[in-house]
């Protein structure tokens, strides 16, 4: 009877679970993409069936699971990136864990580029989330456009919000341009327009720096701020950048309580709408690509990139001209324009793939110095 109790005793303790919980060191794909990336689908492979160690765990900390029994499950670089189940450390996003590693630890790694590519997606945005904002965007640039008519200005949004980042440093940035002033490259393109419906402004780029140019107005502007933004010169009567710049800033101090404390920032009236910086750059206008970028079509010719279709749309659209001088910043005496290609830049974001726009984050993160959020 003692015997076969003391036997009872030894299978009851050899049948009771251990009190310290199992190591789970390895986590698909899959399942990491559900639960973390809300099921992001790899574009470096279709099927993701190779384990990825997640979570570093210190064995410092812990001398006990130091010491893996001979039924648990190690990685080859010493129980790198393993999860415990119960642990209350944070879990890091592979991203992070990855800059923490040497390059011998990174060479046991199996499909370390999709390991990035996760991290990346759960840490900056996810293809779906690029998606929705964009949408959002869209639907209420369309929405906004009939009370837009009635101001009497028309707007596009631009910046690192519209491209669909969400980061620490994206700005928020507006370009409105009055809808009956037609800004054209070339006398020629005048008879494209009707006047008086329409004010006419030639741009003129001889001896100015690339990029730059000056608005030659051609026929009569019935809009204040434009007029009262003209010199008149030997050549005739120019638009000049800082007096229209000054003349929009007061424009937009007067428009609203919010926007009454808009200060300038370069090309744009800047203030503050709940926590956010939200920039308006007053500008004009050309459905005319400017001889000035003629190059550019042709290097994307060579390059193969972007594609016939969206080349052709972007030099449809056309530009933008703000009114930043090449002149130094406080100079008063600066007439000349800066043309801006905002539209275009949206237009080739747009159009790249999402591995494509995580580096072009990155890019961002290291350009600006601010780090990502969601």
């Amino acid at each position: 009877m003692d015997a076969k109790l003391e036997m009872g005793t030894q299978n009851h303790q050899t049948q009771t679970p251990s009190s310290e919980p199992p190591d789970i060191s390895i986590q698909t794909v899959d399942d990491l993409a559900r639960s973390e990336t809300k099921s992001i689908s790899s574009p470096i492979g279709s099927s993701c069936q190779h384990s990825i160690l997640y979570q570093r765990t210190d064995a410092a900390t812990s001398p006990a699971k130091s010491r893996a029994s001979p039924n648990t499950s190690t990685s080859p670089t010493g129980n790198l990136f393993s999860a415990d189940v119960q642990s209350t450390t944070p879990v890091q996003s592979p991203s992070t864990l990855l800059l923490e590693m040497s390059d011998t630890e990174m060479r046991h790694i199996p499909n370390l580029s999709e390991v990035v590519y996760i991290g990346l997606c759960r840490d900056i945005v996810t293809p779906t989330e690029v998606r929705i904002r964009r949408d959002v965007e869209d639907t209420e640039e369309v929405v906004m456009m009939p009370l837009r008519i009635i101001i009497g200005y028309n707007r596009m949004r631009n910046g690192s919000h519209r491209e669909g980042f969400r980061l620490l440093t994206s700005d928020n940035d507006s370009m409105l341009w009055l809808p009956d002033h037609k800004v054209i490259c070339d006398q020629s393109q005048i008879s494209l327009y009707r006047i008086p419906q329409h004010t006419v402004i030639l741009m003129e780029c001889e001896d100015l720096p690339p990029g730059y140019t000056n608005l030659k107005l051609m026929t009569t502007s019935l809009n204040r701020t434009v007029d009262a933004s003209c010199i008149s010169t030997n050549n005739g009567i120019y638009i000049s950048s800082f007096l229209f710049r000054t003349q929009c800033l007061g424009f937009q101090q007067a428009r609203s309580t919010y926007s009454r404390f808009s200060a300038r920032h370069g090309p744009c009236a800047t203030y503050n709408f709940m926590g956010l910086d939200i920039d308006h750059a007053y500008c004009f206008r050309s459905l005319h690509w400017p001889d000035v970028a003629f190059p550019w079509i042709q290097r994307c010719h060579l390059k193969h990139w972007p594609q016939d279709s969206i080349l052709s749309f972007i030099i449809k659209e056309g530009c933008h001209i703000v009114p930043i001088s090449s002149e130094p910043e406080n100079s008063e005496t600066g007439i000349d324009w800066r043309i801006s290609f905002s539209g275009a830049e949206l237009k080739l974001v747009y159009s790249m793939n999402h591995c494509q726009f995580l580096c072009y984050g990155i890019l961002k993160i290291f350009f600006k110095g601010g780090y990502y959020c969601r």
